[in-house]
């Protein structure tokens, strides 16, 4: 199981959950893993059509495949380092994701950073997107690392409820006033 590494940070109204990772692969390799739709579905969700700048891509997440139904608006495609899409759907105020992904020795260092904005609840979702972040990005290493991504995705089932009391801690500080 991967260790929890992320971090909550902004306003109890506009929180800002940011992760990061070193990846054994080179950057390309993780920009492909972001944006091929043959890719994509084994971690990530199947999407409808490949990500193009300006365009909505509906993408169904989920170990099934079709099991949480959003939209990815892409507002930046600078391949193979910046990926920035907002996240629509009809359940939570998804906010807008920025995939940044840098040379770093013999791989690639990975910064997601995923921004809330207005809602009341923006910090009890922001806490279900870092848990839900940290899952995804254990089956993109595992992809990328040529293990079954498919079997990582399936498994965070067991180890959601493991991340929670780490995002609970680090929105009780946010909302104290106080970086966790």
């Amino acid at each position: 199981m991967t260790t929890t590494t992320g971090t909550l940070s902004g306003t109890t109204r506009a929180p800002v959950v940011r992760l990061t990772r070193q990846l054994d692969a080179p950057v390309e390799d993780v920009w492909s893993a972001w944006t091929d739709p043959e890719r994509a579905v084994r971690w990530l969700g199947r999407f409808e059509s490949a990500p193009a700048a300006g365009r909505g891509v509906p993408v169904h997440m989920g170990t099934g495949g079709d099991d949480f139904p959003a939209t990815f608006s892409i507002r930046e495609l600078e391949p193979p380092h910046r990926l920035q899409f907002s996240w629509d759907d009809t359940h939570d105020p998804g906010g807008v994701i920025t995939v940044t992904l840098e040379p770093s020795g013999d791989g690639t260092r990975l910064t997601l950073v995923h921004e809330l904005a207005g809602a009341d609840t923006a910090l009890d979702v922001a806490v279900d997107f870092g848990r839900g972040w940290e899952g995804l990005l254990s089956a993109l290493a595992a992809l990328l690392a040529g293990g079954d991504a498919a079997a990582v995705k399936a498994a965070d089932t067991a180890t959601w409820d493991s991340r929670e009391p780490y995002w609970r801690e680090q929105a009780a500080a946010l909302a104290d006033g106080v970086s966790a």
